[in-house]
């Protein structure tokens, strides 16, 4: 399986983003930009701009035409690519869209794109804070550090045995003649 990840050539990123010029961003909400973006920020490639800037265009365009399929693709493309601040962007702009309104005729596309991003949401929660997502659009960077409980509380310091035995154990020398 070399030059590949599960049998997929790594020539198949390069056919994705050449036969994504022949569909119409306008028509499809953005995804045909924000895949060839996908494709050559996960290639490398940076032959035509900035594929990270790319994404976020695409983004910020698909967005207006109340279908997020294009958002999905750069929020899974900043998780997989380690680049967290990207991807709390993308969380963010994501929540304000949907408070702006999303376009009804194309409700399971959207649908699917919000349960990529709320996943991805979740998944930032879940590795800072042991829980899921609270708010959509809050992040565990925005929440205040002193709200959060301390996990050094130990409510037995300081106190007498909780279970009442003041005996000695085995190990400090017991009375048992056992």
């Amino acid at each position: 399986a070399g030059g590949g990840q599960v049998g997929v050539p790594m020539d198949m990123l390069g056919r994705v983003a050449r036969g994504c010029e022949c569909l119409d961003n306008e028509q499809w909400w953005q995804v045909p930009k924000a895949f060839q973006a996908a494709s050559w920020a996960t290639l490398a490639n940076s032959e035509n701009g900035d594929p990270w800037q790319m994404l976020d265009e695409a983004s910020e365009e698909g967005d207006k035409t109340g279908v997020a399929l294009a958002r999905a693709v750069q929020v899974m493309m900043a998780a997989n690519s380690g680049r967290t601040e990207d991807l709390e962007r993308g969380i963010r702009a994501h929540a304000a869209a949907v408070a702006e309104g999303r376009d009804p005729a194309w409700v399971a596309f959207d649908d699917y794109a919000n349960q990529v991003i709320v996943n991805e949401s979740d998944l930032l929660w879940a590795l800072d804070a042991g829980h899921r997502t609270p708010t959509f659009g809050e992040l565990p960077s925005d929440a205040q550090q002193d709200d959060t409980p301390s996990l050094d509380f130990d409510p037995f310091a300081d106190s007498e045995d909780p279970f009442g035995s003041d005996e000695p154990t085995d190990e400090e020398g017991s009375s048992d003649d056992g």
